[in-house]
Order: structure tokens, then sequence, then C-alpha cells
């Protein structure tokens, strides 16, 4: 999904981090239809500590 943000040929390498970080950002925030229009980061943070494989 990061394509439609930057180019092909774009290097990560020296893209800015404050770019990448703002999309990343609002990918994250987006709300998807394939999760009943609720948001990655919405999903990602509603699981029960009890559900998550790692625990640090």
């Amino acid at each position: 999904m990061l394509r439609q943000f930057f180019s092909k040929g774009t290097n990560f390498k020296i893209a800015k981090l404050e770019e990448v970080q703002k999309v990343v950002d609002m990918l994250n925030n987006r709300p998807r239809k394939y999760l009943d229009y609720r948001t990655p980061f919405e999903v990602f943070y509603s699981q029960s500590p009890a559900s998550v494989a790692l625990h640090i």
C-alpha cells in the first residue's frame, strides 16, 4: 500500500523518516471494508492480552 504514495523506484533507505511515518500512520488509521470499516489500529489494539502470542 505504500506504493500509493511512493513510486516503485523509491529508496526507503534515503527517504525522509517523517514522510514515511506520516504515510504509515495514515494507512493504519484508514477504515477497511474487510475489517468491518474499522481501522487496523483499532483492530490491533482492541484484542485482549490473552489473544496476543508474545508478551514482553
